[in-house]
C-alpha cells in the first residue's frame, strides 16, 4: 500500500547536535599568516534521503518515503486491523511521523510540513533550505554529491534535484563532484567513502595539499543510523565529534582543516512503545547548525 520507498539509503544526542564543529589547524579567520582568508573553501557532502526529504526506517526493508500519499494512507489506517503486524508497524510509524515535532519545534508544525508531493523524492521546503546553504557558502565552494543517487540509474533524480536547487538559487547549480562509487550498505561505509574524497583533497595531488584553510560540512543521516558506537576503521562513532575527527584524521597533520557533521536523525517511542526512527531532512534545527557553520569564523 506504501507507494514509494527510499531505495538505497538513535537516540538524538542534542548536546552533541549543538555542539560546534571540530577544526585542527584553524586560526581565526581575520588573524591568519600565510594562506589568505580569500583561499579559505567550503567543501558541502550533501546525502538525499534523509536530507532533502524525510524517510522512517523500517526494519528489514527499505525506509518508508514520508510523502503525501503514505501519509494519507497512513492516517485512512488508523487504529485499523491490517493484515499482518508488518503493515500496522508502518502505519503506526508513519502517523506517529505526521504529528511529531521535529527537534526543537522550530518548525511550528509536525513533520507534515516537510513531506513530498506525490510522483518526487524531494521535500521543496528542504531543497529550498540546501539551496540557501549553498548561497550562504559564497563563490569559494564545491558541493559533493555522496548520496546513492550518485548511482548512474538515478541520474534523472539528480537532474530534477539540480533543477530544483537552481530555481530557488535564480541560478544555474550542478553538483561539482561525487564521492566514488562504491557498495554502501551501513553507516560506517558511508563515512569511509567521505573520508576517502577529504584523503585526495589534501594528499599531494590534491587541491588542499598546500595547507590552505579548508571546511568540511557533512549533510547526512548515515543511512537513518544513530551515532551509537559503531566503527569505521579505528574510530568508534559514538558522536558528531567522533565522526568529524574522523574526517579530521583522514587529512595529513599539516593539513588546514575544520569539519562539521549535520545528522539529520531523531527518533523517539510511540506511546504504545513502538521506536520510530527517521531521516528527518533539514530540519530547522539541522539547517541553522549548517548557516552557523559556513557563516562564522573558523576558530
Amino acid at each position: 500500500h506504501f507507494d514509494s520507498r527510499l531505495r538505497g539509503s538513535q537516540h538524538l544526542n542534542f548536546a552533541n547536535h549543538l555542539r560546534s564543529f571540530t577544526s585542527r589547524t584553524m586560526a581565526p579567520l581575520a588573524d591568519m599568516s600565510g594562506p589568505s582568508v580569500a583561499d579559505a573553501e567550503t567543501v558541502i557532502f550533501v546525502d538525499v534521503d534523509g536530507v532533502l526529504n524525510v524517510g522512517v526506517k523500517d526494519q528489514g526493508d527499505a525506509p518508508l518515503l514520508f510523502n503525501d500519499s503514505n501519509r494519507e494512507f497512513a492516517l485512512s489506517q488508523r487504529g485499523r486491523r491490517l493484515a499482518n503486524k508488518h503493515d500496522e508497524d508502518c502505519v503506526q510509524k508513519l502517523v506517529s511521523v505526521a504529528m511529531q515535532r521535529p527537534p526543537s519545534h522550530e518548525e511550528g508544525s509536525s513533520y507534515s510540513g516537510l513531506t513530498c508531493a506525490n510522483g518526487s523524492h524531494l521535500s521543496q521546503v528542504l531543497a529550498k533550505r540546501l539551496a540557501q546553504i549553498v548561497q550562504a557558502a559564497g563563490p569559494r565552494k564545491s558541493v559533493v554529491l555522496s548520496s546513492n543517487w550518485r548511482k548512474p540509474q538515478h541520474a534523472h533524480r539528480v537532474r530534477k534535484l539540480e533543477a530544483e536547487v537552481s530555481r530557488h538559487l535564480g541560478s544555474e547549480f550542478a553538483f561539482d563532484a561525487r564521492t566514488r562509487p562504491a557498495e554502501e550498505r551501513c553507516a560506517a561505509d558511508r563515512l569511509r567513502c567521505i573520508g576517502d574524497y577529504v584523503e585526495s583533497l589534501c594528499s599531494p595531488k590534491g587541491r588542499f595539499h598546500d595547507g590552505r584553510p579548508l571546511r568540511l560540512l557533512v549533510l547526512e543521516d548515515f543511512f537513518i543510523t544513530p551515532l551509537d558506537g559503531w566503527s569505521c576503521g579505528n574510530s568508534d562513532i559514538d558522536s558528531t565529534a567522533a565522526a568529524e575527527a574522523y574526517l579530521l584524521n583522514r587529512a595529513p597533520a599539516s593539513a588546514n582543516i575544520a569539519a562539521k557533521l549535520v545528522h539529520t536523525y531523531h527518533e523517539w517511542c510511540t506511546p504504545s512503545g513502538l521506536r520510530v526512527q527517521v531521516g528527518a531532512g533539514l530540519t530547522n534545527l539541522f539547517f541553522k547548525q549548517a548557516i552557523d557553520f559556513i557563516s562564522a569564523p573558523v576558530p
